[in-house]
């Protein structure tokens, strides 16, 4: 009887759906808003595109990606799918969250990633890859999120950030905080900090036009 009962218990704890408040307040602003009329042919829409790189006085670099994206037809289910790429030898990946919200069914989070090679073909590849993928999950109407912390100690002082891909996005932009000894980029940026450790340079866009069909 004992055993039966933790079975159950262990069961009811496994199939415990989450709740509104498992979710971040960027996730519920994202999905939240209002999208522009798009043509038959555009099969999702990118709610949120987000880069925040903040470069720490020891040269560590952490950078937080948050992407939220609503699929218009079932076909842009292949987009549910969390990256964060690392290198062995010089980074890690601090966290990887995804949520999963759809009209009809509950909200559903996933928090346990999948570790794979980023390069199959390699006999040996330094690059590497956290993956959750929620695409046998995802339908039309739903709304798939995720957020990737990565830590990086690397000689490579420069990334890269498509503002935009065959989807439109509605916001899309990069955040990048420094310290202030940077004097050279400060002066390249020509951006002053005045009374404080750290300035913030934002890159964003507003809302894109819609893809042509």
């Amino acid at each position: 009887m004992k055993r039966l009962f933790w079975c159950c218990l262990l069961a009811a704890i496994i199939t415990k759906p989450s709740t509104a408040q498992d979710v971040p307040q960027w996730v519920r602003e994202a999905a939240g808003c209002t999208i522009p009329a798009f043509g038959p042919k555009t099969a999702g829409v990118v709610l949120l595109a987000e880069k925040r790189v903040v470069v720490e006085p020891d040269g560590r670099v952490i950078t937080t990606t948050r992407y939220a994206t609503r699929f218009l037809s079932r076909e842009a289910r292949s987009r549910a799918i969390a990256r964060a790429v690392y290198r062995t030898d010089s980074g890690k990946v601090r966290g990887l969250n995804a949520w999963l919200l759809r009209p009809s069914l509950p909200l559903k989070k996933y928090d346990t990633a999948v570790d794979i090679a980023a390069v199959n073909n390699d006999i040996y590849n330094e690059v590497r890859a956290k993956v959750i993928s929620a695409t046998e999950d995802s339908d039309a109407g739903s709304v798939f999120a995720y957020e990737a912390v990565t830590e990086e100690r690397s000689v490579f002082t420069q990334f890269d950030w498509p503002f935009q891909d065959e989807l439109p996005a509605l916001i899309s932009r990069v955040v990048l905080t420094m310290p202030c000894w940077l004097d050279s980029v400060k002066s390249l940026l020509q951006s002053r900090a005045r009374g404080s450790d750290s300035f913030r340079i934002d890159l964003h866009v507003g809302i894109a036009e819609p893809a042509p069909d």
